[in-house]
């Protein structure tokens, strides 16, 4: 910037102007920065001792191809957008139910962001003030903690059951596939409130890379588990709209 177009310095003695006394008004101040800058070299050199630099290696982020995370035993496209339709129609009924359902009292819940207690209440422990339909205890006879009831997860608010996609495919991250984690996680994709929000989509994203990667080491005599890996890529990638990450 220059200093004349925003104040007038007029003429005056550059060698006239002393750099050590502190200025006292606005035109001396401005007067000494300009003699200063006067002072300065056009170009500044500085030397460089070659043998102190080190090499830059540019780091360029390669993504890994679709291709190469196939699976010839899992279900097809058309397998997998006839389960979306039945997904579809599922949370279309649930949104229908809302309108008549009466939320549990459950009483005191961990705060949305203790990801270690929800981990332990849905899936090593079972919550005692959750109640839980005598006839139902056969489905869920394989979750040692808290299954994923209609009602229970109705009863939850929005802030949860997001927090809740995070708790949960962290747990897939440190432990791996269980079969009642799973049950969870599409329990809370049945009721998860649409348009998803960014952090949601995101772990979600990063879930079902996993499952892909999961799924393309599988053998014919894993398909029920590629089913299920499946399942998950076709709800993300179909329903949840993130289509790149589709099986062609």
């Amino acid at each position: 910037m220059d200093l004349q177009l925003c104040y007038d310095l007029g003429d005056f003695e550059p060698h006239a102007v002393d750099l050590k006394r502190p200025a006292t008004t606005v035109k001396e101040y401005l007067m000494q920065v300009a003699v200063n800058r006067s002072n300065c070299p056009d170009v500044a050199f500085a030397k460089l001792d070659p043998t102190k630099i080190k090499p830059v290696t540019p780091r360029i982020p390669v993504p890994q191809s679709s291709a190469s995370l196939t699976c010839q035993w899992a279900p097809d496209r058309a397998w997998q957008e006839a389960f979306v339709k039945r997904f579809t129609r599922h949370r279309d009924n649930i949104e229908n139910y809302r309108s008549t359902f009466k939320p549990l009292k459950m009483g005191d819940l961990p705060r949305p962001s203790d990801g270690p207690i929800w981990r332990k209440l849905c899936l090593e422990k079972r919550h005692t003030a959750i109640p839980i339909e005598p006839s139902t205890l056969t489905a869920f006879s394989i979750h040692q903690g808290t299954p994923p009831t209609l009602r229970f997860v109705l009863s939850l608010g929005d802030t949860y059951i997001d927090r809740l996609v995070e708790h949960l495919i962290k747990a897939f991250d440190e432990t791996g596939y269980s079969r009642a984690l799973f049950e969870w996680l599409f329990a809370i994709l049945l009721v998860v409130k649409t348009p998803l929000q960014h952090d949601v989509v995101s772990t979600l994203r990063s879930f079902v890379r996993q499952c892909r990667q999961s799924r393309a080491v599988l053998g014919e005599a894993d398909v029920e588990l590629i089913r299920e890996y499946t399942i998950f890529i076709a709800i993300v990638s179909l329903y949840f709209a993130q289509r790149d990450l589709a099986d062609n």
